[in-house]
């Protein structure tokens, strides 16, 4: 069985779905502007 993180947030928006994807995206981590996103 071949799993996947968008399984999790299949309830997620599509409109929001870039979110899903920058969430665990470890560049986000260490950028400061990115992180504000999330604050």
């Amino acid at each position: 069985m071949e799993y996947s993180i968008h399984d999790q947030f299949d309830h997620v928006p599509e409109r929001l779905s870039g979110l899903v994807d920058l969430a665990y995206n470890l560049w986000w981590s260490w950028n400061a502007e990115a992180r504000t996103l999330f604050k």
